[in-house]
């Protein structure tokens, strides 16, 4: 671990490292990005583990917001961002479009829906689409909290991280 933030707040980040696919005994391993806030309390409560909204927005993109607030009072936060999210497993296509043309991005794949097909032929030729499901990425938090020691945590979650949190 690398240790990152000011002087007001430590984060501990890092990798955590899972298989694309299960099944798979050499399976490609997904680096995915970890942000643990430490809890200003001597003696912490369960985690807090955070589910970010898309699906596709990175968890660790909101360390910001949680640093220093009541989260950390009493907990610590850990933000994973999940398969297909974050640096290094980001499943993006280029939509197109500017934003003086607005429209533009959503044309090839709404109008013709041409772009949709375009954007997984071109992912699948990095990665294995049907591996990245709400399931899977359940089970990578499930490892992590396992990997960090927790027994038990807290989820919060935010528009798809809420589905995520019930499917977990």
């Amino acid at each position: 671990d690398q240790e990152a933030g000011g002087a007001e707040t430590n984060a501990r980040c890092g990798t955590f490292l899972v298989p694309e696919n299960r099944r798979l005994a050499r399976s490609r391993m997904l680096p995915l990005r970890v942000v643990i806030l430490p809890s200003r309390a001597s003696r912490p409560r369960e985690p807090v583990f955070i589910l970010s909204g898309g699906p596709g927005q990175p968890a660790t993109d909101q360390a910001q917001y949680y640093r220093g607030g009541w989260h950390t009072e009493n907990h610590e936060v850990v933000l994973l961002d999940l398969g297909g999210t974050g640096e290094g497993t980001a499943l993006n296509c280029d939509l197109g479009g500017s934003d003086v043309d607005i429209q533009g991005y959503l044309d090839g794949y709404l109008a013709d829906g041409t772009g949709y097909a375009a954007c997984r032929e071109a992912l699948q030729r990095r990665a294995d689409l049907r591996q990245y499901t709400t399931m899977s990425a359940m089970q990578d938090l499930d490892e992590l909290r396992q990997a960090l020691g927790y027994r038990t945590i807290n989820l919060e979650g935010g528009s798809y991280g809420t589905r995520a949190a019930i499917t977990y």
